[in-house]
């Protein structure tokens, strides 16, 4: 079922949230998400890709223009042994 994307971010829980995006690429759902809830709810948020140049290009875009810089980690990684899932 496609939920749109204005109205996803209704969904999540209420209270602070920390956020793991998989798989991330560009980290557009994150700054989505971020600039949708800015006021509220999201303390800080990671995202993985296995392209180090798509994380590149997120990482180049929460420079430029977006307040939460701080609260987003973009790295290079996959969740297979990554010590958020052991």
């Amino acid at each position: 079922m496609y939920i749109g994307a204005r109205r996803w971010p209704s969904f999540l829980p209420k209270g602070k949230l920390e956020l793991l995006d998989l798989a991330t690429g560009t980290a557009d759902q994150l700054i989505f998400l971020f600039f949708q809830t800015f006021k509220t709810n999201i303390s800080h948020a990671v995202g993985l890709d296995l392209a180090e140049e798509m994380i590149q290009i997120g990482i180049d875009k929460l420079k430029k223009t977006k307040p939460y810089r701080n609260k987003v980690i973009l790295q290079k990684g996959q969740c297979f042994g990554h010590p958020l899932f052991f």
